[in-house]
């Protein structure tokens, strides 16, 4: 962090800019980066309410699902749970919370995460 000037400010704002330095990462380490990280989301989304009592949903109802924004604790309470909860292991796995699916009469959204588009207009899954 010394080495090279990392450590945050405690007020005001740096100068620091460098023009010369092309921030930019590759397409092959974003990729990787973004398969590592999936790979440790967890199926389980757990809240922890001020009382003490504890919630548990599947991450897919969370999914474009508002409802705990609204719930007057919701968001605390779902902030309470994620810091108790164990990220998973790093492997090659990736949670079926993220995985693509196919919509049916009982699953309310298409898992949007991981899907690959066939045509520049449309989306599917792969098979």
């Amino acid at each position: 962090m010394d080495l090279y000037g990392l450590w945050p400010l405690n007020s005001g704002f740096s100068n620091d800019y460098r023009s010369d330095f092309d921030p930019t990462i590759t397409n092959e380490f974003a990729t990787a980066a973004f398969r590592v990280g999936h790979t440790l989301i967890p199926s389980l989304i757990h809240t922890l309410f001020r009382g003490g009592s504890r919630g548990r949903n599947l991450l897919r109802d969370m999914f474009n699902n508002i409802n705990t924004l609204r719930n007057r604790e919701g968001i605390d309470a779902l902030l309470r749970g994620l810091t108790q909860t164990p990220v998973e292991q790093a492997d090659d796995n990736f949670s079926d919370e993220v995985r693509p699916r196919e919509r049916t009469a009982t699953t309310t959204s298409l898992n949007h995460l991981l899907l690959v588009s066939r045509s520049p207009t449309s989306c599917s899954t792969p098979r």
